[in-house]
């Protein structure tokens, strides 16, 4: 008798629990801080910046920009790349931010492909980030928002509370990863040195190139470091091998890190948790680099 009793508060303390978390995590709305949304996180349907360009009709010079967040990402001023574009260049060119969110490589060269080219854009600016070379970029940045939301999606009652702590674990080793620049470098500095990822990210420079030929288009691809240990060795190596990469193909290929690790990064990153945004100053930095390479059209 005493052991049923025992069993009965068991599962109703479980019950209790399970059904308290569930409420915790509907009320939970981590997705709102951000100013665009996302139909799509697999691929093309994909995330717009701004939908305002659906039908636009093109009167000027089109520069359009391709990227993930990096490529949105405002420093304190409020003015991400295309904003610090769009100063330098003046009203004589448009500029259209078509950068979508944990967008990889793969991503990207769909998005140009199924979206970019129908606007007609006389160069494209392609800003590369170092984690772009793996769908995981894409995987550990969406865990990280859709940790608490993703557990309302069972149908039926089970131990919510033992996924939730194995998930918070998950959140906690990839905070810890965030934590370690090093640990990171040397992750994607390992992808570099898979020939089968490698293989990829060159067959879509390749592909790029071909782009720029058979559409007369100009593509400036644009390498972006990591905002962490600019000096350090891999991090180094990484950038420069897809920067000879890139100048076997006819685009034109900017080595930012070159520039970039002329200051310390306390000048030109957000903050010192954050190793993946440059701050206005940094900002400001890359848009003069790509503007020098800008073919100008009238």
């Amino acid at each position: 008798m005493k052991k049923r009793i025992r069993k009965k508060r068991i599962l109703i303390i479980f019950l209790i629990i399970e059904l308290s978390i569930r409420i915790y995590l509907t009320n939970v709305k981590e997705f709102n801080e951000f100013d665009y949304y996302i139909l799509n996180i697999e691929g093309v349907p994909f995330a717009y910046y701004n939908l305002s360009y659906y039908d636009y009709a093109k009167q000027k010079p089109r520069i359009l920009l391709i990227g993930d967040y990096i490529t949105m990402h405002k420093g304190v001023e409020g003015k991400n790349i295309a904003n610090k574009l769009e100063e330098k260049i003046g009203t004589e060119n448009e500029i259209i931010n078509f950068a979508a969110s944990w967008y990889s490589y793969p991503e990207e060269l769909s998005l140009i492909q199924n979206k970019g080219l129908d606007l007609n854009p006389d160069t494209i600016v392609v800003v590369y980030v170092l984690n772009d070379i793996t769908l995981d970029n894409k995987k550990r940045g969406i865990l990280r928002v859709y940790l608490k939301e993703g557990i309302n999606q069972f149908k039926f009652l089970t131990p919510a509370f033992l996924q939730y702590i194995n998930m918070k674990r998950i959140e906690s080793n990839l905070t810890k990863f965030y934590e370690n620049p090093t640990e990171w470098i040397d992750n994607y500095y390992n992808d570099y040195q898979d020939p089968t990822q490698y293989n990829g990210f060159e067959n879509y420079l390749t592909t790029l190139s071909d782009i720029q030929k058979e559409k007369n288009i100009s593509i400036i691809f644009t390498i972006i470091p990591i905002f962490a240990r600019l000096n350090y060795s891999p991090h180094q190596e990484m950038v420069e091998k897809i920067f000879q990469s890139c100048e076997k193909t006819t685009l034109t290929c900017i080595n930012t890190l070159n520039t970039l690790k002329n200051y310390n990064l306390s000048q030109i990153k957000e903050d010192d948790q954050d190793i993946w945004h440059p701050n206005s100053k940094g900002i400001n930095i890359i848009s003069q680099l790509i503007l020098e390479k800008i073919i100008w059209k009238k």
